[in-house]
């Protein structure tokens, strides 16, 4: 049993010092064919002065290398990929948050144009063009003219957005949402 011991540390001290003509040989080898059949393992241990065992052991060690070298050039790539997607996350985050006090900021709501005054009559529900903006007279609109029968209602486009939520309160009859002003057919 000691005598195996002993082999196996001779085998350690003895271990593969290659010339630097036999690592170019075996490098630009690699560089042909990452992988070896049988009779091109044998060719160049001969070329080499070297057991087939060692040619092969050479070849797993240097595709092993390889494989290391590639899996950090590929572990930094995707660590710089999930830098730069967790920063773009940060910022998504806080513009949706921007985003979300602006809807909530009563600000928001009188930055939007004032409320327009349109004149609509209330047999027809059409909407006519108040008597200050009228230039001339339009035989179809002209209907739309007389006092009598119209009146302004004010349209705030804030109010028709308010209402499409959940919690929004019922709008007053004097504001409608553009989509009810439409000329029916």
């Amino acid at each position: 049993m000691e005598g195996l011991f002993f082999e196996a540390i001779k085998w350690k001290i003895k271990k593969l010092r290659l010339s630097k003509d036999q690592s170019a040989i075996l490098e630009e080898s690699f560089k042909e064919h990452n992988t070896l059949n049988p009779k091109q393992k044998l060719a160049l241990a001969k070329q080499l002065g070297l057991r087939p065992r060692q040619v092969e052991v050479w070849f797993q060690n240097r595709r092993a290398r390889t494989k290391l070298k590639q899996t950090e050039v590929d572990y930094e790539f995707l660590k710089r990929c999930c830098e730069n997607l967790t920063e773009e996350n940060r910022r998504l985050q806080k513009e949706v948050q921007e985003l979300r006090a602006l809807k909530l900021s009563p600000q928001f709501y009188m930055q939007m144009t004032p409320p327009t005054t349109l004149t609509m009559c209330p047999s027809c529900e059409r909407v006519g063009v108040p008597p200050s903006a009228s230039s001339a007279v339009d035989p179809r609109s002209s209907h739309h003219m007389g006092p009598t029968h119209h009146r302004p209602i004010p349209i705030k486009p804030w109010a028709a957005a308010a209402a499409g939520s959940a919690t929004a309160t019922p709008m007053p009859h004097t504001q409608f949402p553009f989509n009810v002003l439409r000329h029916r057919s």
